[in-house]
């Protein structure tokens, strides 16, 4: 699990500091493992941002920033470990232009079980402002079953010469600590580990381990970004990959780790969310420009207008290089090529028979134009048009009005999402009139995540400033207002 993380920092009058603008900047990551010998372990990286944080002289004479760290892991209520730290960055020269960025890492030994996640950072050369995280883990191995442990990503890998924080079976690891990956990284490296093939499988039986890209949206295999490892059966295999990212375009990704025994059944599959900025790559109108028009379900519809309509109601079940190639169609308005992209569109999606998934398409693409227009939008254009079409109806729709203090407001539960479970999303209306909801907050792997979207519902009658005061943390209870069920219809759709 993955999520940027903001520390403010407020600057203390009347010391030699070097100040970074605006917030202090970190990201937090953590991955499970087990040893088959000691049991689960999770690991926890922090890197906290260099040119956000506050340095200051220390007794070298030198620049240091400091950053105070608390990790609680409780489990039904019960403190499990607790770890109180300085971070300190690197020394670096007084005239210093950019401050390099630092990096922790923290291994506990925990059992299997659901534990509560509790982190403080505190910027020392700051003014003792306080972040704090809270989140959950399950830990879940399995003596006797064939399981992945956590993925690990990797910025370098080297076999270790002696054991440190950093060493896992023989490798030094230094983790990376993000899931955005822009331009200038060209290869993307990672960790795994699987446990009990030696186990499941016949002693020394040769297995597949294929590791691949898929799109986040469809989770459609990208087969140009796939690679296989063939291995014997262990406790503990060990896999190291590596997948050259340069001509992966911009988008929202998973990458799938899978393990397949040698008649390609699959035993286990892990995937990992990852987002990739690469503007410098686009798809070029000669990949759709052979394909044959004259026969195909679209072959009929020959009005410009009504082809632009088709091509911008597949945004929501679109990549961005798909989005990109749809936009340069529009503008340049050819009849033939629109075509083309959308057989080429609904070929990839179900090579099968792509004109029953077109016809099965437009039929949702209907409801929701109906459904959820406005006055300037189709209902595809919607925050509530896209989501249903890119995720499908929801199982639970829960509607409220007429809450004194809040906006109008929706919350839509799935039970099931892709690999994810009890996924929500809450839509408001700010305009008060009208029937457009703009998606606030969700749970959901590459969508709006806002740690604070009780106050911006709140902002009908009262400001943020106000809210806070009061102490409550949106985030994790109900904010105080009269007739307020906001927070309990989220966790608790009915």
């Amino acid at each position: 699990m993955r999520t940027i993380i903001l520390f403010i920092c407020l600057l203390i009058s009347g010391l030699a500091v070097y100040p970074a603008t605006g917030n202090l900047k970190a990201y937090l990551y953590y991955c499970t493992f087990n040893n088959p010998e000691k049991g689960p372990f999770i690991e926890t990286y922090i890197t906290i941002i260099g040119n956000s944080a506050v340095f200051v002289k220390n007794g070298n004479g030198k620049l240091q920033a400091s950053v105070e760290i608390t990790i609680i892991f409780s489990k039904e209520d019960k403190v499990v470990d607790f770890r109180k730290y300085v971070l300190k960055s690197p020394e670096i020269e007084d005239n210093a232009v950019e401050f390099p960025n630092f990096i922790d890492q923290q291994r506990i030994s925990l059992a299997c079980g659901d534990y509560k996640i509790d982190l403080k950072a505190t910027d020392q050369n700051g003014d003792k402002k306080v972040f704090e995280y809270h989140n959950t883990v399950d830990i879940n191995y399995s003596k006797e079953n064939i399981e992945f442990s956590g993925i690990e990503l990797v910025e370098s890998c080297k076999p270790s010469v002696e054991q440190n924080i950093l060493s896992k079976c023989g490798y030094d690891l230094v983790p990376y600590v993000s899931d955005f990956f822009p331009e200038n990284i060209e290869v993307i490296t990672f960790y795994c580990e699987l446990y009990n093939t030696g186990k499941v499988l016949k002693n020394d039986e040769m297995f597949l381990l294929r590791y691949l890209i898929e799109s986040s949206e469809t989770e459609k295999p990208m087969s140009e970004f796939m690679k296989f490892q063939r291995q014997k059966a262990e406790n503990v295999n060990v896999l190291i990959g590596k997948m050259s990212i340069k001509e992966l375009p911009s988008g929202n990704y998973n990458l799938v780790i899978e393990a397949r025994n040698r008649d390609n059944q699959l035993l286990t599959v892990k995937k990992m969310f990852f987002q990739r900025s690469n503007p410098g790559y686009s798809v070029k109108m000669e990949d759709i420009s052979a394909l044959k028009v004259e026969g195909s379900f679209i072959s009929l519809t020959t009005n410009r207008d009504s082809l632009k309509e088709y091509i911008k109601c597949l945004y929501p079940i679109s990549d961005i290089k798909e989005i990109e190639f749809g936009d340069n169609l529009l503008k340049l308005g050819d009849t033939k090529l629109m075509q083309q992209f959308i057989i080429n569109f609904w070929s990839n999606k179900n090579p099968a028979d792509p004109a029953g998934a077109w016809m099965a398409y437009k039929i949702k693409v209907n409801a929701v134009n109906k459904n959820y227009s406005v006055q300037i939008k189709k209902g595809y254009e919607t925050d509530r048009g896209r989501v249903y079409l890119q995720y499908g109806p929801p199982n639970s729709i829960t509607t409220s009005d007429h809450e004194p203090n809040n906006y109008p407001y929706e919350v839509w539960q799935y039970y099931h999402i892709g690999d994810q479970s009890n996924c929500k999303f809450i839509f408001y209306n700010p305009e008060l009139v009208g029937n457009e909801y703009w998606l606030l907050h969700s749970d959901v792997k590459g969508e709006i995540s806002d740690k604070n979207w009780q106050l911006t519902l709140a902002k009908r009658t009262r400001s943020p400033s106000d809210i806070l005061i009061e102490g409550a943390d949106p985030n994790s209870s109900q904010l105080n207002n009269f007739g307020n069920h906001s927070f309990d219809n989220f966790k608790n759709p009915k």
